[in-house]
């Protein structure tokens, strides 16, 4: 008997694929670093960095730079202490302006690697390690996407952008992991705090569903519109997989409010689509037969 094969530690492999996006993109925009920043957003979060390290308070976001009257940020503080961390870490050897630098060079790339980390996690939980695998190489190859991880990125979007990911990943592994659904509650509430611009994304994380493929394969695809649901229960539970309901959970039924109206003849047609899949072609002609009859009383 043979011994399995050993796998490469996918880590690993996670962490090689971020060097080398993080050497592309080092590699094209480190000039820049010490000449430019790339949005006026940058260089607002730095002066909103450099005035709290001066003495400003948390709460006291009022930029007098931008109007007469000041402007009241809605930029949150916690990303200013993690650049300002940083920005510590790197004065301890070398000096305040090649520090800077690093800081906005170091600080996108580590939440690029939050982000890679988020999207791997998730497709490894719907499509199990071989899936991952593909993801690694799509992201290996995948530098026009990291567009807010460039090298001088140091506004709060790619943070929010890696804590989006993150939630994602808790929310599809929370029926695995005992503490991830608390994870993705808390990582919600971080991406919350500190701004408001994803809460679109973080609210499609609650209400997207994520299954294994072995749950629902072969999907049937001629499903028009309803019933679609009725048939992946039955196709799971046929499988092996617990279907459960909770009684404590609420919905409110908008009759009809995705489509615009109850269409009663795409109704009747993925009836006997579901039917049909599951009780075969004679069911399928009777039935056709009895809702003839019905429609023409």
């Amino acid at each position: 008997m043979s011994a399995p094969t050993r796998q490469p530690n996918f880590a690993l492999l996670l962490v090689l694929v971020w060097l080398l996006a993080v050497l592309q993109l080092v590699a094209q925009h480190w000039v820049e670093t010490g000449q430019t920043l790339i949005d006026t957003d940058d260089a607002m979060r730095l002066t909103q960095m450099y005035d709290w390290l001066g003495g400003r308070g948390w709460y006291d976001l009022n930029q007098p730079r931008v109007a007469p009257i000041g402007y009241e940020a809605h930029w949150s503080r916690l990303v200013d202490a993690g650049l300002a961390g940083t920005l510590w870490i790197f004065t301890r050897f070398t000096d305040a302006a090649f520090a800077e630098r690093l800081v906005r060079t170091v600080w996108p790339a580590l939440w690029l690697l939050v982000a890679m980390a988020g999207i791997a996690a998730t497709v490894w939980r719907v499509a199990g390690r071989n899936g991952a695998l593909v993801a690694l190489v799509l992201l290996a190859v995948g530098k026009p996407a990291y567009a807010q991880f460039l090298p001088g990125r140091v506004d709060h979007h790619n943070v929010q952008i890696a804590l989006s990911m993150l939630v994602l990943s808790a929310t599809v592994w929370s029926d695995r992991v005992r503490w991830a659904a608390a994870a993705a509650g808390a990582l919600t509430a971080l991406a919350l705090a500190i701004g408001l611009e994803c809460l679109s994304f973080l609210v499609v994380s609650g209400a997207a569903m994520a299954f294994r493929r072995e749950v629902w394969h072969p999907l049937n695809e001629t499903y028009l519109f309803y019933c679609q649901d009725i048939d992946f229960c039955l196709r799971a539970s046929k499988a092996g997989w617990d279907v459960r309901v909770i009684d404590e959970a609420r919905v409110i039924h908008g009759l009809g409010k995705t489509i615009g109206g109850q269409d009663r003849e795409t109704m009747r047609r993925d009836l006997l689509t579901w039917g049909k899949s599951h009780y075969g072609r004679a069911w399928w002609l009777f039935a056709r037969v009895v809702l003839r009859v019905f429609r023409r009383t």
